[in-house]
């Protein structure tokens, strides 16, 4: 009987212990709980305290910024009108001074018309080159990329500048003989196409040939 009694009564205070110590832990957390609310509170106070204060120095802030900046425009606005005076005072003093000199009435100046834009002159009408004796449809495109389109320009043009457009063109075209064309383009651009026909009769390739 004795273990028993014993036991029973070590369980007992067992529960005892815990039922204190479950009630130790509520009371306690019910205490952290108050502390962090008070914290909490005393936080936003601090931060509404703060704001207000700021929004006071940003007030007087403004009013100091404001008052410098009126203070500084009335100065410049103070210097303009002085500056202004002075302008005034020089400008009725040059006038007094102008209208005391005399002063002689300056030559007019007479401006000349500007001339009139001439007309770009109208292009020129190509010939036929190849009715020249030696001169077939590539000679005749090698001449007009030359710049050398009429019967006049043709027989106007150097023999020496003739041939060096042939070279250039390769050894097809070094065959040929300008030698005749200046003189057989002077009768096409005269118009003298009989003479032309009984001097191309004496060609052969565009060469003269010897009788």
């Amino acid at each position: 009987m004795i273990p028993g009694l014993y036991t029973a009564t070590v369980t007992a205070l067992t529960l005892s212990q815990q039922s204190a110590l479950a009630i130790v832990l509520q009371q306690q957390e019910r205490g952290n709980i108050l502390v962090a609310l008070l914290l909490v509170v005393l936080a936003i106070i601090l931060l509404v305290v703060f704001w207000e204060w700021w929004k006071q120095v940003e007030g007087e802030d403004s009013s100091h910024d404001k008052r410098i900046l009126n203070v500084h425009e009335t100065s410049e606005a103070a210097v303009v009108v002085a500056h202004d005076d002075h302008d005034a005072h020089d400008v009725h003093a040059e006038t007094a001074v102008y209208a005391a000199e005399p002063h002689h009435d300056e030559p007019e100046t007479v401006t000349e018309a500007a001339p009139e834009e001439t007309a770009p002159p109208a292009p020129v009408k190509p010939d036929d080159l190849t009715k020249i004796e030696g001169i077939g449809p590539k000679i005749s495109e090698l001449l007009s990329n030359a710049g050398i389109l009429t019967f006049a320009q043709l027989a106007a043009t150097d023999l020496a500048q003739i041939s060096q457009i042939l070279e250039d063109a390769g050894p097809r075209f070094q065959l040929a003989d300008p030698s005749t064309w200046a003189q057989q383009a002077s009768l096409a651009a005269a118009g003298n196409w009989e003479a032309l026909a009984i001097f191309q009769d004496e060609l052969k390739g565009g060469r003269q040939v010897p009788l």
